[in-house]
């Protein structure tokens, strides 16, 4: 009685924190297309493809607009609540099979509880992620609401009223360590493609690590005990074959793998979000430094928010290729919770909390 009486109260704060914040954001289309992966190549690994397909529960509805609905949930670590994780919303346009990144949002990292607020009744899919500066964040992977970490078997929401039970609980993966060593590239049409996500499963499904390419294409998943593996491409919205791969004595290492995406595939994964944002100290006194990653030169958009949703600072400014940084000086302001949205074209806009201190 008193957990779902705390979830309640939380709820009820919840909303009106967050009810006025994320209106309005760009919608970011993500279309794929038939075989997205020619083949993978390296000893003696083979990976086919399948047409992209809609899911055998879904189907094509229509809906009106003429009312907007909350989403929202808890997502779990294990037995604790998550924190520094966020959980993305992805509209999913059953008549065309594709699907729209159109929202991220932090976690509350006290109670672990997330909320998407003014949303259309359509159907929507939800994936939770552990910041990168998570002390957790390579034990558990990225997970669909539905509890999985494959596109293929995550829940469809068919959101046609406020729901605040649509709980994620993250896959943990196996820690186990030992002398095998995976590791490849992902190209297009020879060009080495960054920030696919790539998983690795045992030869039973149990899912033992996940990575991004790096800018050159290249993943690595080191210090495997020695067993059966197949190894994925993780994009939502395409059903891939896995590679199988032994690990033994005698053949230790697998490199040099190579998986070529097909051409038209958008290569872009759910997670195609402004990366490594680092917002130190925090909490902070009276400046705060942002640092982030950008794969080229671009514009980028901050925006500065109290609780009550209103907007304090908004400002653009041009940022180069690699590791960025930049300061916000916020000594006139009381010390409390702010939070900072970060846009930038072609991008899913970055979402987090920064605490200000006396």
């Amino acid at each position: 009685m008193n957990k779902i009486l705390s979830k309640v109260i939380f709820l009820v704060s919840s909303l009106l924190i967050w009810g006025a914040l994320f209106a309005e954001l760009p919608v970011y289309p993500v279309n794929f297309f038939s075989h997205p992966i020619k083949d993978i190549r390296g000893d003696d690994i083979f990976i086919a493809s399948r047409t992209n397909s809609k899911s055998n529960n879904e189907s094509a509805n229509g809906y009106s607009t003429t009312s907007l609905f909350d989403l929202g949930g808890f997502v779990f670590l294990d037995k604790t609540n998550a924190s520094h994780c966020k959980v993305y919303l992805i509209l999913y346009d059953s008549l065309n099979a594709s699907y729209h990144i159109i929202d991220t949002t932090d976690v509350d990292d006290k109670s672990g509880f997330y909320l998407f607020t003014d949303l259309n009744p359509a159907k929507y899919f939800l994936k939770a992620a552990l910041d990168t500066f998570s002390p957790v964040y390579h034990n558990y992977l990225p997970t669909y609401f539905g509890n999985d970490f494959f596109w293929q078997h995550a829940q469809v929401i068919d959101l046609k009223s406020n729901g605040y039970l649509y709980d994620i609980s993250m896959t943990l993966r196996d820690t186990a360590k030992g002398n095998g060593n995976i590791s490849g590239m992902v190209v297009k049409n020879t060009n080495p493609i960054e920030c696919i996500q790539m998983v690795l499963v045992t030869d039973q499904g149990k899912p033992v690590n996940y990575c991004y390419t790096l800018n050159d294409g290249k993943f690595s998943f080191p210090n495997l005990p020695y067993n059966t593996y197949r190894i994925y491409t993780e994009l939502l919205g395409i059903r891939t074959y896995s590679g199988k791969i032994v690990l033994n004595v005698n053949h230790p290492n697998y490199q040099h793998i190579i998986i070529e995406l097909a051409s038209g595939v958008n290569e872009n994964p759910v997670l195609s979000s402004i990366t490594a944002i680092n917002p130190r100290p925090n909490p902070f006194r009276n400046e705060i430094t942002i640092a982030f990653f950008l794969p080229e030169p671009m514009d980028y958009n901050i925006q500065l928010f109290d609780l009550t949703g209103r907007q304090l600072q908004n400002y653009t400014t041009v940022g180069h290729k690699g590791e960025n940084e930049i300061t916000l000086y916020l000594n006139e302001y009381d010390s409390g919770i702010y939070l900072i949205k970060m846009l930038m074209n072609g991008y899913v806009p970055a979402n987090f909390k920064i605490i200000k201190t006396f």
